[in-house]
């Protein structure tokens, strides 16, 4: 990311905390990540939660983010993008395609 992306900004709009006590201290949180692409002049915005497995003494065991790369990502590139948008769009009916 930070070979790509110049000023890689994440902003945290919720976070929860689990209830549950199998696996225990699970943690979670949305957020939004945005910057401009190198050489390009080109903003990227990325929405996505992230899941953070604890250990009793408060350690991180586990980091695991959630986002969806074809929808807001690779719809951006040249080419590709432009396929991936009309399969979306007209054979599946999925019209809500990420625009930074």
């Amino acid at each position: 990311m930070f070979e790509k992306v110049d000023n890689p900004t994440f902003k945290i709009i919720d976070y929860s905390i689990s209830e549950l006590k199998d696996p225990p201290n699970i943690g979670y949180m949305k957020w939004i990540m945005t910057g401009e692409f190198k050489n390009k002049n080109k903003n990227i915005l990325l929405k996505g939660m992230t899941e953070v497995h604890f250990d009793s003494k408060g350690r991180v065991l586990a980091h695991i983010d959630h986002w969806d790369s074809l929808t807001q990502l690779v719809v951006q590139l040249p080419y590709l993008g432009f396929l991936v948008r009309f399969i979306l769009k007209y054979i599946f009916r999925y019209d809500n395609l990420s625009n930074p």
